[in-house]
């Protein structure tokens, strides 16, 4: 089956937001086992729904989505390339 152009860019978002989350983000709420499970493109290729998973107990799955959340700006500005 033929894989759709939404499909493909969510595949490679989710390499480039993975590597920004692990390599970039400087914040220690953010633990090493935060993944990136996926990336949900609109059928426009305008909005983007990201799926992360976070190891560890309540607190600390909190303490990394709030860190996410707030570090959202910088993830959607970072300069990448491909």
């Amino acid at each position: 089956m033929k894989r759709r152009r939404p499909e493909i860019v969510g595949d490679e978002l989710q390499k480039i937001i993975s590597g920004i989350i692990s390599n970039k983000l400087r914040d220690p709420r953010v633990p090493l086992m935060t993944t990136v499970t996926g990336v949900k493109m609109s059928s426009d290729l305008t909005h983007a729904t990201v799926f992360v998973s976070v190891y560890g107990d309540d607190e600390t799955k909190k303490g990394a989505m709030d860190a996410i959340e707030h570090a959202k700006g910088f993830i959607r500005q970072i300069q990448w390339h491909v």
